[in-house]
C-alpha cells in the first residue's frame, strides 16, 4: 500500500515478528489527513448501504401493496427471489382477492413452502377456497392429516375431507361435526363411537337423509327410526333420505304421509308394498314427484288421470311430457297441460301443439302470452284480437323481432301505448335502429319523453322532433352528454350557458366542453371538470384546442394542489405542535394558539381555509383527478408537467 503522498506505508508487525525501528514505526503511523480520508470513505460506504437498504425496503413495501390489491396482475413483476419468499406468498393469499396462475404460483414453490402450515392454512381461510380446491386440486398434504387445525379447516369447507384424517381425528367430535355439517354422508368415515352417537347422527341427517344408513344397527338407530317426527321432518325430508323408509319398523310402513315424503326424495315404487299401489295413492305419489310416472307400468301410464297429473306437475320435464302424451295423446288439447308445457317444456313440442290444426287456444290471452314468452314466433299463431293487445305485443318484442313487430303495429296503437315503441327501441339490434323512425309516428317522438330517452341511450342521431323537447329538458340533455356527446350542441344556447347544468353534463363526458358558452370557458371549475371527467386523457390537447391554453390550466391545477399541501403540512402541523417552554415567547410560533378544542379549532381551520381558497373535499378530488388525467396526456405527448419534472 502507498500513502496519499506516494511514500510506502510499512505494515505493522505482530508480537511474534521482529521489533520495528522508531523511524519505521513513525512512518507507519497514519497522518491526520489519511485518517480523515478513511473516515469519509467509511461514511460514504455507510450512507450508500443505508440508501440501498432504504430503497429496497421502500420497494418491498410498494410491491406488497400491489400484491395485496391484485396478486394475479403483479406477481410476475416481482423479482424471482421474492416470489419464493414466505412473506410475499402469505401476503398474496391473505390480502389479494385474486391469485396468480397455478403455474406461476404454487407449482414454483419449493416443498418447504408448499407444505408449510401457515401457507396451507392461508389457502384454507380464503373465501374462495372451495373454488380454488376444485380448480387447483389443493388436496390435503399427507404430512398434515394428523394436524387438528388444518384438517378442521378442510372439513369445514371440503366434502370427503374426513376420510383423509388420521384415526385419532376421526374420533374427534369437533372434526366430525364440522364434516357432517358440510356433507352428511361424511358420517361413514367417522369412528364407530361417533357413528353410534345420537347427536352426531342427527346432525348428519340434517344435510343428507341417507346418512342414517351409516348408523350401525343397535339402540341408537332403533330409537331414531321410531321417532316419527325426526323421520318425517329430517331424514325423509332431505335429499337422499327416501331410501331410509326401508329402515322403518313394520308398524310405520303403512303411514301414507311418511311414504309420500320418502317417494318425493328418492324411494322407488318397487319398494312400496303392493297393497298400497292403487289409483288414489299413485295420484298422490306422482303429485309429490312427477318422475315416478316413468317407473309405472304401461297399464298404469295409460290411465289419463295419472298422465295428466304427471303433465301438470311443476316438477315435470320434457321427458315426462313426451312419455305421457305418447300414452295419452288426447291430453294435447287440455288447457292445463298446454300451459305447463309452455312454462317449462320442450319448445319443439310446444311448436307441434300450437301449430296443429286442432289447436283451439289462439284467442286465450294466458296461453298465448306464456307461449310467446317462450318463443316470439308464436305471435303469428295468436288471434287478430290478441295481436292488437299491448300485453301480447310487448312480450313478442325481442332483439331479433323488434323491427318486424313495430312495422306491423298500427300508429293508433302506438300512440295509445307508447311503451310499445319504447321497448322496440330499447331491444332492437343496432343494425335495425336506423329504420325505426320511419315506423313510429313523428308526433310521438316529440311528445313521448321515454321514447326520446330510449333513442338517445341507444346512441341514435338526435332527430328534429326530439331536439324540440331536448332544449327544455335538462335530464334528457344529460343523457345526450353521456351517450352521444358529439351532438350535445343540440341542447340549445340556454342550457349551454347554464353553469350548473354544464357542470353536471361534464361529469357525464368532459368532451362536451367544446360546446360550452364562451362565458363559461374562463370558469376554472368548469375547465377542471372537463379535464377530470375526460374519458380519453390522451386527446385532451385536441379537445381544448382553440378553447383554452392547456398549459396555463396545468399550472393552475398544480398551484392549487401545492396550496393544499402547504396548508396541510405546514399550517395544520404548526397548530398541532406543542409550545416549547425553553424558547423565548417572542420566538415561539403563534399557531398553537388556534388549538382551542376540537369544535373551535375545526371552525378556525375551515374559516382560514375558505379565506385562502384552499381546495378541500369534492374540489380537491376534482383537482387530483384532473392532474392525473393531465399526467396521462403528458405521457402520450412526451411533455412532463412541472410537478413531474421537479419529482424527477
Amino acid at each position: 500500500m502507498e500513502a496519499m503522498n506516494g511514500s510506502p506505508i510499512p505494515l505493522p508487525m505482530n508480537e511474534d515478528a521482529s521489533p520495528v525501528s522508531a523511524a519505521a514505526a513513525a512512518s507507519a503511523t497514519p497522518s491526520k489527513s489519511d485518517s480523515s480520508l478513511k473516515q469519509k470513505y467509511s461514511d460514504s460506504n455507510s450512507n450508500d448501504a443505508s440508501s440501498t437498504t432504504s430503497s429496497t425496503i421502500s420497494r418491498r413495501r410498494q410491491s406488497m401493496m400491489l400484491v395485496s390489491k391484485d396478486a394475479r396482475a403483479h406477481w410476475k413483476s416481482l423479482p424471482a427471489e421474492w416470489q419464493l419468499e414466505k412473506e410475499f406468498v402469505l401476503h398474496a393469499l391473505r390480502q389479494s382477492p385474486t391469485l396468480p396462475e397455478k403455474a406461476d404460483f404454487e407449482r414454483r414453490l419449493p416443498q418447504r413452502l408448499r407444505f408449510d402450515k401457515d401457507i396451507v392454512l392461508a389457502f384454507c381461510h380464503r373465501p374462495d377456497f372451495v373454488q380454488l380446491y376444485d380448480e387447483r386440486h389443493l388436496f390435503v398434504p399427507g404430512c398434515w392429516t394428523h394436524d387438528r387445525e388444518i384438517m378442521l379447516a378442510y372439513c369445514q369447507k371440503i366434502p370427503r375431507s374426513l376420510q383423509e384424517c388420521s384415526e385419532e381425528l376421526c374420533d374427534s367430535e369437533e372434526i366430525v361435526h364440522a364434516a357432517v355439517k358440510v356433507a352428511g354422508m361424511e358420517l361413514q368415515y367417522a369412528s364407530m363411537r361417533l357413528q353410534e352417537d345420537k347427536e352426531t347422527v342427527k346432525l348428519a341427517c340434517k344435510s343428507h337423509g341417507g346418512a342414517l344408513g351409516f348408523c350401525p344397527p343397535g339402540p341408537t338407530r332403533q330409537e331414531l327410526v321410531q321417532d316419527r317426527h325426526f323421520m318425517l321432518n329430517t331424514v325423509l325430508a332431505n335429499p337422499g333420505g327416501g331410501a331410509m323408509w326401508k329402515l322403518l319398523p313394520p308398524c310405520m310402513e303403512e303411514d301414507i304421509e311418511l311414504l309420500l315424503m320418502a317417494l318425493r326424495h328418492g324411494l322407488h315404487f318397487r319398494d312400496v308394498p303392493k297393497a298400497l299401489m292403487n289409483l288414489d295413492f299413485l295420484t298422490l305419489a306422482i303429485r309429490a314427484n312427477s318422475k315416478l310416472y316413468l317407473e309405472l307400468s304401461k297399464s298404469w301410464r295409460e290411465q289419463e288421470c295419472l298422465s295428466k297429473e304427471a303433465l301438470v306437475s311443476e316438477s315435470s320435464d320434457a321427458e315426462i311430457h313426451a312419455k305421457a302424451l305418447e300414452e295419452c295423446p288426447q291430453l294435447r288439447r287440455n288447457r292445463a297441460v298446454i300451459l305447463q308445457i309452455a312454462r317449462g317444456g320442450s319448445k319443439d313440442l310446444l311448436q307441434e301443439i300450437v301449430s296443429a290444426n286442432d289447436f283451439q287456444y289462439q284467442d286465450d290471452l294466458e296461453v298465448m302470452k306464456i307461449a310467446i314468452q317462450q318463443n316470439s314466433k308464436f305471435f303469428d299463431y295468436a288471434s287478430a284480437r290478441l295481436q292488437q293487445m299491448p300485453e301480447i305485443i310487448l312480450v313478442s318484442i325481442t332483439p331479433q323481432t323488434a323491427w318486424n313487430t313495430i312495422k306491423n303495429v298500427s300508429w293508433t296503437i302506438q300512440r295509445m301505448h307508447p311503451e310499445i315503441p319504447v321497448r322496440a327501441v330499447e331491444l332492437s339490434v343496432a343494425r335495425n335502429l336506423r329504420y325505426m323512425p320511419s315506423h313510429i309516428p313523428e308526433d310521438l317522438w316529440s311528445t313521448s319523453r321515454d321514447l326520446g330517452i330510449a333513442w338517445i341511450r341507444r346512441g341514435g342521431q338526435i332527430l328534429d322532433a326530439i331536439e324540440q323537447q331536448l332544449r327544455r329538458d335538462k335530464p334528457m340533455g344529460l343523457e345526450v352528454a353521456k351517450h352521444n356527446w358529439a351532438e350535445f350542441y343540440k341542447v340549445g344556447k340556454v342550457l349551454l350557458k347554464d353553469r350548473q347544468f354544464m357542470l353536471r353534463a361534464l361529469k357525464q363526458d368532459g368532451r362536451v366542453i367544446r360546446f360550452a358558452h364562451s362565458d363559461l370557458i374562463q370558469d376554472m371549475d368548469v375547465l377542471m371538470s372537463a379535464v377530470a371527467y375526460h374519458p380519453q386523457p390522451s386527446t385532451l390537447s385536441t379537445t381544448f384546442a382553440g378553447i383554452y391554453n392547456l398549459e396555463e390550466l396545468k399550472r393552475h391545477v398544480e398551484t392549487k394542489l401545492q396550496l393544499h399541501s402547504t396548508f396541510l403540512l405546514d399550517f395544520l402541523r404548526g397548530i398541532a405542535i406543542s409550545p416549547q417552554p425553553n424558547v423565548a415567547p417572542n420566538l415561539r410560533s403563534q399557531l398553537p394558539m388556534l388549538d382551542r378544542g376540537v369544535e373551535t379549532s375545526e371552525a378556525f381551520k375551515r374559516l382560514i381555509c375558505d379565506y385562502l381558497g384552499v381546495p378541500i373535499g369534492q374540489q380537491l378530488r376534482l383537482l387530483r383527478q384532473a392532474f392525473a388525467n393531465m399526467k396521462r396526456q403528458n405521457l402520450v405527448d412526451g411533455t412532463p408537467t412541472a410537478s413531474t419534472a421537479n419529482n424527477e
